[in-house]
């Protein structure tokens, strides 16, 4: 039987997918279901991943744990890639291949996140999938069709992590990458204490996502326009990350041809913006929050 091909790009926000030719996501949420809940729910359908029942995704937005740091993942990777591959609608028990990455700023947990993710039990299932591991940012250098380049940099702006990279001749130059922890959550954290201080009520980052994604909050039944504050958020953000680089990279940035932007953070840019603060010739990708799946499925299943 051939393998059902997947990539998964496990954000700190939402988990991208591409799988049988079609993109979708989900929130990276995750939260535990109680000792109550449990005995009143007799039919359900959550997973249980060593012993504890869970909701993954939506249903799972009202009391997610918080998910910045590589202990999340390290924790709740198989919950996630469990919730892609239903949605997908992959038969478990069946050979599955997995196109994935990781931060850099990760890089000495690699091989701990890939054993994680290679062998995992749900609901009594084992899944053992063949798992192919990139460099987060890797996919967007595939999609971008540069790869005969004499060289291009990347930045991935994710919602945790903030990634340059740099390519050459086909390969990155390791020595030239960096990564931190500058992703779009500073802009998300930003607004969710706004929020807590202007309604006296608690926000978790994922309630606080979703308004600055819809630009606007339900109060009591009432819509507010939220759309000036979250401009001005993300302009400060915006700022700072471009600084960043380019204080540790101009020299490398102005002798690049090319540099590719991608990531859900990369909504939040505006190239008219980005050239009136730095001077280059930027690339932003078409779906830019699914650019690194649909590298990495590209990369490692040498698809088109």
């Amino acid at each position: 039987m051939d393998a059902q091909r997947i990539a998964i790009d496990i954000g700190y926000g939402d988990t991208k997918v591409m799988a049988n030719g079609k993109l979708f996501k989900f929130p990276s949420a995750v939260s535990q279901v109680g000792e109550s809940m449990l005995q009143l729910d007799f039919k359900s359908d959550n997973p249980i991943f060593e012993g504890i029942e869970y909701r993954v995704g939506s249903k799972a937005l009202m009391e997610a744990v918080a998910t910045r740091g590589y202990l999340f993942l390290k924790r709740y990777s198989p919950l996630l890639i469990h919730n892609a591959l239903l949605e997908a609608k992959f038969d478990l028990e069946a050979p599955i291949e997995i196109a994935t990455g990781l931060s850099i700023v990760n890089n000495l947990e690699a091989q701990n996140f890939l054993e994680i993710i290679s062998n995992f039990t749900i609901n009594q299932i084992q899944i053992k999938p063949r798992v192919f591991l990139f460099a987060q940012g890797q996919g967007l250098y595939y999609q971008s069709g540069l790869v005969t380049e004499d060289r291009a940099c990347v930045i991935d702006i994710g919602y945790n992590t903030l990634d340059f990279l740099v390519f050459e001749n086909g390969k990155p130059r390791v020595d030239l990458c960096f990564a931190n922890k500058k992703g779009a959550n500073l802009a998300i954290t930003n607004l969710q204490k706004f929020l807590i201080k202007e309604f006296r009520v608690d926000f978790n980052e994922q309630e606080a996502k979703e308004v600055f994604v819809k630009k606007e909050i339900e109060i009591a039944g009432k819509k507010i326009d939220f759309s000036d504050v979250i401009n001005s958020i993300m302009q400060r953000y915006v700022r700072t990350i471009t600084d960043e680089v380019f204080s540790k990279a101009e020299d490398i940035l102005s002798k690049t041809k090319n540099i590719v932007i991608g990531g859900g953070g990369a909504y939040f840019l505006k190239k008219e913006y980005l050239e009136d603060l730095h001077k280059a010739n930027y690339l932003f990708l078409d779906n830019p929050e699914y650019s690194n799946v649909l590298g990495y499925y590209k990369s490692a299943f040498k698809t088109k």
